[in-house]
């Protein structure tokens, strides 16, 4: 029973850094985006917004998967129309899901999660990536596994 709990920390530990490791990774493209723009990638602040920046897929998700999903188009979508942020996404092919229905793609988790993307929020309201953590949600009553590529 030992050896089952010790094997179960080491796969969690061993997930979580992964994707804090593609965090790092995206992070580094969006001070590439910043340094080249001036700002970050804008992103959805309404769920109207989401639902007019992507084709919202059937059956319908959640709103806060909406949000979610279109936050991580339009973070794809902004790195890969910059030659100079989109080799990062390279560094990525195992992460980036392809978009379907005129989609840009989503970034995931190691946990097989998409990723939110926030254009402020982060420690300095800088942008930031947040991963659901090993229970696939992300906020509230289930903050506490959340993985925040700003360390909160």
């Amino acid at each position: 029973a030992l050896a089952i709990k010790v094997g179960k920390h080491v796969a969690e530990q061993a997930a979580r850094k992964e994707t804090e490791v593609r965090q790092t990774v995206l992070v580094q493209a969006l001070n590439k985006y910043y340094e080249r723009h001036g700002e970050y990638p804008p992103c959805a602040k309404t769920l109207e917004e989401a639902e007019e920046a992507i084709v919202v897929p059937e059956p319908r998700p959640s709103e806060v998967e909406i949000m979610i999903y279109a936050h991580s188009n339009q973070l794809v979508d902004a790195l890969r129309n910059d030659p100079e942020t989109e080799i990062f996404l390279r560094d990525l092919t195992n992460c980036v899901k392809q978009g379907d229905l005129n989609n840009a793609g989503t970034v995931t988790d190691s946990y097989g999660n998409d990723m939110d993307y926030l254009d402020t929020g982060g420690l300095g309201d800088t942008a930031v990536i947040i991963s659901a953590g090993p229970d696939g949600y992300i906020g509230g009553a289930y903050a506490d596994d959340d993985i925040r590529s700003d360390g909160r």
